[in-house]
């Protein structure tokens, strides 16, 4: 990965206003594909996001693990920045990881004293940048 700059947008309590606001990015950015993991507490956002047209990447099986040690590599080894979002910040510093088997690990929402939510947008969005052949947008309709 070339060394990238992933600035936090926004960063507020719960998901009710996350649909919309990526929307809004969306429209300005264009991004290849909105990342997120596949047991995200958010799973009705990326339904609304797909269905709305964006391209997007669910991060499953293994897949979810090499995210989370390829954006703590890419910040050890200086190759991406995160800017200095208070609550980037806050989420970067305590952080746990929990051991996914095979010498794997991810980050552990339930086990954080503060929202990590944004170390885990950011890991999402890394990975939907260096993948983007794997997004999707919603093909379906329902009666």
């Amino acid at each position: 990965m070339p060394r990238r700059r992933l600035p936090v947008r926004d960063a507020r309590p719960g998901t009710g206003w996350l649909a919309e606001r990526i929307q809004e990015l969306a429209s300005r950015r264009h991004p290849v594909a909105v990342g997120y993991p596949a047991d995200s507490p958010a799973l009705d956002v990326a339904d609304t996001l797909a269905t709305a047209g964006l391209p997007m990447l669910a991060i499953r099986g293994r897949d979810w693990p090499a995210a989370c040690a390829g954006w703590l590599a890419a910040i050890d080894e200086r190759r991406l920045r995160v800017g200095t979002h208070p609550a980037m910040a806050k989420a970067a510093e305590v952080a746990p990881g929990r051991d996914s088997g095979d010498g794997g690990w991810v980050w552990h929402r339930k086990g954080a004293v503060v929202s990590i939510a944004p170390v885990v947008a950011a890991t999402a969005a890394c990975w939907a940048l260096q993948h983007p052949a794997g997004a999707e947008t919603a093909t379906w309709t329902a009666f």
